[in-house]
């Protein structure tokens, strides 16, 4: 389901928002995680740094549209079922995996370094 399929009327775009802190939404929020997979997992556009270069700066997430697009029908399920108590009776759609290299290392993770 896209969201433009929706027939209340209501209108919806992903933003990135950097002041977000996981587990402690605004009042008045609900809290939506879920991990796409990018060049590493995120559920914000958390950073990490280079594996071998000593104080590399933090690198922004490539997530791909397609997984942007997964995430988004994956969010508006979520939205019909919270928001507009939908039961759709599905699971959610997988995301599109990426050849990873590494394993994931903590020391050099943005998310992992807040705790």
């Amino acid at each position: 389901m896209k969201t433009r399929d929706l027939e209340q009327g209501d209108t919806w775009r992903l933003e990135f928002d950097e002041s977000i802190v996981p587990d402690h939404p605004t009042p008045g929020w609900e809290q939506y995680i879920r991990n796409t997979c990018a060049w590493f997992k995120c559920t914000k556009p958390f950073r990490q740094n280079c594996k071998q270069c000593s104080r590399a700066p933090m690198e922004k997430p490539s997530i791909t549209s397609e997984n942007i697009d997964i995430l988004l029908e994956n969010l508006v399920e979520k939205i019909r079922i919270k928001c507009y108590h939908e039961d759709l009776g599905k699971e959610y759609r997988p995301f599109v995996s990426l050849d990873v290299k590494s394993p994931h290392e903590p020391d050099h993770c943005e998310a992992c370094m807040a705790g």
